[in-house]
């Protein structure tokens, strides 16, 4: 392989120009078809336009070729645990910090493994599975104090942890770092969000959607905002309604009609309040956030 194509490979996968990445891959690995560092790149390029399966047996192909190398077995992990099969991925991310310690990307991605679905079916609890994390944060932090990652995925097991002070503080300093990461706003507007202030919580989603409009994230954040604390109305309607049927079958149709009554009058109530509840909320986002819960309602 030519170094020009590893380069280049590397630029197309940072552009998220998959396409190209994945055909001059492709080319590459015709003259070198034992190349395992070509073929991670294909794996990285076949997940965005294929998925993770095809991804996952790309790079067994890579680890077949060269079994040493840890990010290998963390990308495979990386896999699996978008898969769901978590207890492997699991297995793979300590066997690559079993060959490399250090590595940035396996202790990364076995974070946010964790953080994404903590459960064990080998009877390890959530608080076990977060604490593997948060080793894995700690030493992010400890080998990688200058990188925002590294405080990023500290603020994220801290949200998880529900230390939503801790996780603000985290995402700060990521922040002071990469101003505009968007992840960083993101994890600010839900540590903010979940300890009740609406206005920062917008502020920073709206931060997070400018900093990356190719992500939802963001504009997620505004609409949860923008919603307030919305009443189960159909839900409520539903169990009174059923009850005015089986009641009317029971006693007559007299009673099952005052429930019904009840019932329309139940959703009328719930209504006023979850339009009240939706103005109220969309009163303590800031005229930037608003315009742009706005804009999102019109072109709904």
């Amino acid at each position: 392989m030519a170094f020009s194509d590893e380069v280049r490979v590397q630029q197309l996968l940072g552009l998220r120009r998959y396409e190209e990445a994945r055909d001059l891959a492709r080319q590459s690995l015709v003259e070198a078809p034992e190349d395992a560092y070509m073929i991670s790149q294909l794996a990285t390029a076949e997940r965005e336009l294929s998925g993770d399966a095809e991804a996952l047996k790309i790079i067994e192909r890579a680890i077949a070729l060269d079994h040493g190398r840890a990010s290998y077995h963390a990308q495979r992990a990386y896999y699996l645990s978008h898969l769901g099969r978590h207890e492997e991925a699991d297995e793979g991310f300590v066997e690559a910090l079993t060959m490399d310690p250090t590595n940035s990307f396996a202790l990364t991605a076995r974070v946010e493994a964790i953080i994404r679905d903590p459960r064990s079916a080998k009877r390890r609890t959530k608080s076990e599975r977060l604490g593997a994390a948060r080793y894995c944060a700690d030493s992010m932090l400890s080998n990688y104090p200058n990188s925002a990652t590294s405080h990023l995925m500290d603020a994220k097991v801290r949200l998880a942890n529900s230390d939503f002070d801790g996780c603000d503080a985290s995402a700060s300093q990521a922040l002071r770092l990469e101003p505009d990461n968007a992840v960083g706003h993101q994890l600010i507007g839900l540590a903010a969000e979940a300890k009740g202030d609406t206005r920062k919580a917008g502020d920073a989603f709206v931060s997070a959607q400018r900093a990356d409009p190719t992500s939802s994230t963001g504009l997620e954040g505004l609409r949860r905002l923008g919603k307030g604390a919305a009443a189960p109305i159909g839900f409520i309607v539903f169990l009174l309604l059923r009850t005015g049927v089986r009641a009317g079958r029971a006693t007559g149709s007299a009673l099952a009609a005052v429930l019904i009554i009840a019932a329309v009058g139940t959703a009328a109530y719930y209504v006023h309040q979850r339009r009240k509840e939706k103005a109220l909320s969309k009163a303590d986002l800031s005229s930037d956030a608003r315009a742009i819960l706005d804009q999102d309602e019109k072109f709904s």
